[in-house]
């Protein structure tokens, strides 16, 4: 196929543009040179035309525009690029089967003809004069010809590395088109006219060996013999000083040739011009001593140590460390590839650098350089001694070594220019030590380890190496000890993971120990590390974890040494940079730079950035365990207490100040007495007074680590003090199971002290939590909490522990004994002022008239109650109240008033990110939705209730919504599963007291009854008369009544009725 016939198969017949890359880009149209409008413009154009009906990727065309970090836009300006090349080409008037520029996925491609692009027309020129049997006079013609088409410097106005490197490798294309347009001039006996050009080209390419060998053989041709063997030896001179090499074995054999006087512009094959041509062509030359006398050849260096054989898991790091390592392409930077891996001690940089450094010898065949630079150790190897050793190492006598450091770096330089040589530097201590090791050629890559973050390292890569996953982990411990013995105590081999720190050192010790001991079970270590001498026991052989990590205090200032052991005795898992200055006593910039140096000696790490967008630290478990062992050794005790008790006042008084803004206050008027001083940092802004819910977030586990602390450090007061700021937002949260067990832990406090308000508020905390876990004595708590506040005269505390007595025997069904309790409750707010408590009461009354059926009263108190919660600026609070006046609301058939406010109440809650609340609004619409007749929302409702529900372990709100569910099944005529799903709900339910079960159980006998199971409904509508019976419940009636006529009640599809309702603060 003709060219005009391929353009033709583009619907492009006659070329409109060319386009010129040899030498700065050039566009020309019919009018002549046409203007490139930016650099940009200039950049994805040379991509294009370099890769001419090729499609380039639009992630090429970003790496082409910003090599090191693209915009956010990038595709879009990519786009925008492309518009204004398409506006110049005129491709905006043509066809879309017509234009230059087309859109192809991934990317982009200009289509062009050959004769449109100079360098095509180089390229077919040269194709031209490779033909064989061409006479010589038109292979000249044709390669003076393709030179003629350069017109200066390559791709200078386009500013990209790819341009850059395409501009190497067309200069290159030059200079071997010039050799072999020599050659054939030579051929031609145009030896003379050749001389002053090849003068020239010697001067600017003095290492070229073609080249002057193409100059000795012109000068000798023309009788110039004597100027012919000085270029020889000027040649020679150049390569010993700059490269420490003899010129190669052609250009010497030309030399002894023109010496001999041999004729050695024979038949062109055994020319050594000819030679040089062919050897300059192939591989890197063979590095040569530049010494007069021959030494014997050197060895590719392979130093890297042995690949450790059961080298497990890094997979992902393993792949990104090749591909950084070996990354190449137009569009890459043609600097070194630089990679640092730095991590803490043990963590396996060493091991992982060496398995990266096996697996990519392959490609970097001219060697692997292993040099161990001893950063961690008293005298670090110092630039000199490490290039001395590696030059020798890459085939240069120690004769030819220079003293100068400076000059060997050159050196080192000049003979990687040209090499694929993969360097590996073992345990750097500075960038200092590594910038000279970074060889000159691009084809070589370093990777560096260190225990520092070397940021200061120009371009390079920087991975910090984590602890091993726990799948990698047990893999490690499987390949030491055997599958089997694994196996065999799962749950052992991951508590010893655990006490290993994920650190692989640590594992590898571990399963060294083990495997040397074959009768040993692996619940035998683990008990042996347990214990407070885990890091004796984490030796073996020389592997030693302890030693290892204490090499990372080397050089470490006191001051910081001490901070960091007194740091390590917070059993916090992290902590902010505030933390830090009040446990050492020290304004929170000083602390700050403390902690700086902790982080760059691997002592402290950096844990990135809370919900609160505070810096954030922490402490490998084993290097915790090192410091805590040098604090004991070098701290006095009290000063070690003194630490931690003011660490633990700066949470409390932080936390006091969140708890105040949170969006409802537990208990409002019972803030525990604290004797101790709240070290807060008055010029350090915090979250706890912004952002009280985030403040929560970011500190709740340091908290809860906290009050476990203080309880097992006999710190009663400061114990009962956390556990009483942490239980609103871990309410909010619905973790209740951790609630409680620090309520536990602050109730076993304060009876320690002998501390009875501590002991009273331990009491009230610990019924609200029961309340969520169904916890049958949760009143009995409300009870004794009420009699200690009432002995410590202690109004507004006994009239909160009234008020939970209230819910809770309201819940039970005890209606008159709730009404007693929520009335003097009411009394005793009003006296103190409480408006929280009084309308809480209030909210209680509220539900007790409802329950009752008398919907006016309990609409006017659960108004009132909103009122003084709106008052107090308690939002949950409001929603509670809202939600009970929904459920009047639904007992009076308003069910569109009913649920507009439970609109509004889920709102709340969701914003508040309050799970419990939000399950009790979803079950409380399922039942308004279901007496409304619309089934399909109140399944809806339901479901996403009980998936809540169960996600929160909240009985009450499961057995509700199963209720629902079964009530709607039944309405449908699914009697079978509407009486499996109330099953279910009573046996979720069985705690939730005599009211809920009764009237569930009224329920169950009215399926039994329509299933035909006229006996199972009597028995249930018995039980359920008993139990209503016992707690003067009004609902006993209903019992009565069946038993009484011995039938149920109508027909369900004429009833608007949903299962009774008894939860959500009792309204």
């Amino acid at each position: 196929m003709d060219r005009e016939t391929a353009g033709g198969q583009h619907g492009i017949h006659t070329p409109d543009f060319a386009f010129n890359v040899l030498g700065s880009l050039e566009v020309r149209g019919r009018s002549g040179l046409i203007p490139l409008p930016g650099a940009r413009q200039r950049v994805v154009l040379a991509a294009l035309l370099l890769r001419r009906n090729r499609v380039v990727s639009v992630d090429e065309l970003i790496d082409g525009l910003w090599p090191e970090s693209p915009p956010a836009t990038a595709r879009e300006q990519v786009l925008t690029v492309v518009s204004s090349l398409r506006r110049l080409l005129g491709d905006t008037g043509r066809p879309g089967g017509d234009r230059l520029l087309v859109t192809r996925s991934p990317g982009y491609l200009l289509r062009i003809e050959d004769e449109q692009l100079d360098l095509a027309r180089v390229e077919q020129l040269l194709r031209d004069a490779d033909q064989d049997g061409l006479p010589l006079k038109v292979r000249a013609a044709a390669l003076r010809a393709a030179l003629a088409l350069w017109r200066g410097p390559e791709l200078t106005d386009v500013p990209s590395p790819f341009a850059a490197s395409e501009a190497h490798r067309l200069a290159e294309l030059r200079l071997a088109t010039t050799e072999k347009l020599v050659d054939a001039e030579f051929a031609l006996n145009r030896h003379a006219e050749l001389v002053p050009e090849l003068t020239r080209l010697v001067a600017e390419h003095p290492l070229r060996e073609r080249l002057r060998g193409q100059l000795m053989t012109a000068l000798d041709a023309v009788g110039r013999t004597a100027e012919a063997l000085e270029v020889y030896r000027a040649g020679r001179r150049r390569m010993a000083d700059e490269l420490g090499i003899e010129p190669g074995v052609d250009l010497q054999r030309l030399e002894r040739a023109i010496l001999a006087g041999t004729d050695h512009r024979s038949d062109d094959d055994q020319r050594p011009a000819a030679r040089l041509a062919a050897r300059d062509a192939a591989a890197e030359p063979e590095p040569r001593p530049a010494a007069e006398v021959a030494y014997p050849p050197v060895a590719l260096p392979a130093q890297l140590p042995a690949d450790v054989g059961d080298f497990t898991g890094r997979v992902a790091e393993v792949d990104e460390l090749c591909r950084r390592l070996t990354q190449a392409g137009p569009a890459v930077d043609a600097a070194v590839p630089v990679v640092i891996i730095s991590g803490i001690p043990g963590v396996g940089k060493s091991a992982l650098a060496t398995h990266v450094g096996h697996r990519l010898r392959a490609r970097f065949p001219d060697g692997q350089l292993y040099v161990g630079l001893r950063g961690t150790h008293d005298r670090p190897q110092q630039p000199a001694e490490v290039l001395g050793r590696v030059l020798v190492a890459l085939g240069t006598h120690r004769a030819a070594i220079p003293d100068d450091v400076e000059e060997r770096i050159l050196l080192y330089r000049s003979i990687t220019a040209e090499r694929r040589v993969l360097v590996v530097l073992d345990d750097a201590a500075s960038a200092a030590q590594v910038r000279p090791l970074v060889p000159g050629g691009s084809g070589c890559a370093v990777l560096v380890t260190s225990r520092s973050h070397l940021t200061d390292v120009e371009g390079g890569y920087h991975l910090d190496l984590d602890v091993l996953p726990d799948e990698d982990g047990l893999a490690l411990l499987r390949a030491m000890v055997g599958a089997e013995r694994v196996a065999a105590e799962p749950s052992v081999a991951a508590r010893l993971l655990e006490l290993c720190g994920w650190l692989p050192l640590a594992v590898r010790i571990v399963g060294a120990r083990l495997a040397s001991r074959p009768h040993w079970s692996l619940h035998r270590l683990a008990d042996r590390l347990a214990d407070q001498h885990r890091l004796d026991e984490l030796h073996h052989g020389d592997l030693e974890v302890r030693a290892s990590l204490q090499l990372s205090f080397r050089g470490l200032e006191p001051d910081a040494d001490r901070a960091g052991q007194l740091l390590a005795l917070l059993a916090v898992p992290s902590f902010p940079s505030w933390a830090a200055g009040a446990v050492l006593q020290r304004p929170v910039a000083v602390a700050e730079a403390l902690l700086d140096q902790l982080v760059q000696h691997r002592i402290v790490e950096y844990a990135g950035q809370d919900a609160a967008g505070q810096d954030r630290y922490r402490f490998h478990d084993l290097v915790g365990l090192l410091l805590r062992e040098r604090a004991a050794a070098r701290i006095g005790e009290a000063a070690r207490r003194t630490a931690v008790m003011a660490g633990l006042n700066a949470w409390l008084g932080y936390a006091l100040s969140a708890m105040r803004g949170l969006p409802d206050k537990q208990f409002p008027g019972l803030e525990p007495a604290i004797s101790g001083t709240m070290l807060l940092d008055p010029g350090v802004p915090s979250a706890a007074a912004t952002d009280p819910v985030r403040w929560y977030e970011a500190e709740s586990e340091s908290l809860l680590a906290g009050v476990r602390q203080a309880y097992h450090l006999g710190l009663d007061e400061l114990c009962g003090a956390l556990a009483h700021v942490l239980g609103p937002f871990l309410e909010m949260r619905g973790a209740v199971d951790v609630w409680r067990s620090i309520n536990s832990l602050a109730e076993a406090a304060a009876e320690r002290a002998g501390d009875r308000r501590m002991t009273a508020l331990a009491m009230l905390y610990r019924s609200r939590a029961d309340e969520y876990l169904a916890v049958p004595d949760a009143a009995r708590c409300a009870e004794r909490a009420a009699e200690l506040f009432e002995a410590l005269d202690d109004d507004c505390g006994q009239a909160h522990a009234l008020n939970r007595l209230t819910y809770l025997r309201g819940f039970l069904g005890h209606l008159p004994q709730a009404r007693q309790a929520a009335e003097r409750a009411l009394v005793l707010a009003e006296r103190v002022g409480s408006l929280w408590c009084a309308a809480r009461a209030r909210q209680h009354l509220g539900a007790i008239e409802r329950e009752h059926g008398r919907l006016r009263e309990a609409e006017e108190q659960l108004r009132r109650a909103l009122d003084l919660y709106t008052a107090c600026d308690s939002r949950s609070s409001q929603a509670d109240a809202m939600n009970g006046l929904a459920r009047v609301y639904h007992d009076a058939g308003r069910f569109a008033d009913a649920i507009e406010l439970l609109t509004t109440t889920l709102s709340i809650f969701r914003e508040l990110r309050d799970p419990y609340g939000e399950v009790i609004t979803l079950y409380r619409f399922a039942g308004i939705y279901l007496a409304a007749g619309r089934d399909a929302e109140a399944v809806v409702a339901a479901e996403q209730a009980l998936a809540i529900a169960e996600a929160i372990r909240y009985p009450t709100a499961a057995a509700e919504a199963l209720s629902v569910l079964a009530a709607a099944r039944r309405r449908a005529g699914r009697l079978a599963a509407a009486a499996d799903l109330l099953a279910a709900a009573i046996s979720v339910g069985r705690n939730e007291g005599e009211r809920w079960l009764g009237r569930t159980l009224l329920m169950l006998g009215d399926i039994r009854d329509e299933q035909g199971d006229h006996d199972g409904a009597l028995a249930a509508w018995r039980e359920a008369a008993d139990l209503l019976h016992g707690v003067a419940h009004p609902s006993a009636r209903d019992a009565d009544s069946r038993l009484a006529a011995g039938l149920p009640l109508p027909p369900p599809a004429r009833r608007a009725t949903a299962p009774g309702g008894q939860r959500d603060q009792m309204a």
